[in-house]
């Protein structure tokens, strides 16, 4: 929703507002626009909001809370957030799954964005 200009406050409001805290045990937020916008919303509706400085911080954030059976949506703007990598920690992925932005060329794009986790690209970061 990063990429919707002017109304992005605007959308992150009303889908903070559509949180329903007897549904949601958890809104897990990436981003500025979230922090800002989303997640004050999610609060006064009741909700526990985790507020994460990247994807790696949310997918390790939602894996230690979450219960097995547990449904998870990962919503993330494709404006630098690459939230792909919260769902790299949180599902045991196939050699046939493929998700967005893999390839060597991304991985150098993002490696600057997640610096602070130094074995981010070898996998030892599940």
């Amino acid at each position: 929703m990063n990429e919707l200009g002017a109304s992005s406050q605007a959308e992150h409001e009303k889908l903070g507002m559509a949180c329903d805290s007897h549904l949601l045990d958890w809104v897990v937020t990436v981003g500025g626009e979230t922090e800002k916008y989303l997640a004050p919303a999610a609060r006064r509706r009741g909700c526990q909001v985790k507020v994460c400085r990247n994807a790696i911080e949310a997918g390790q954030f939602v894996r230690s809370v979450a219960r097995p059976g547990a449904v998870i949506l990962a919503k993330g703007s494709q404006g630098g957030i690459f939230l792909e990598e919260a769902v790299k920690i949180l599902c045991v992925l196939s050699e046939d799954t493929e998700l967005v932005r893999q390839s060597l060329a991304w991985q150098a794009i993002k490696a600057p964005y997640f610096s602070e986790y130094e074995t981010f690209f070898d996998g030892s970061s599940q």
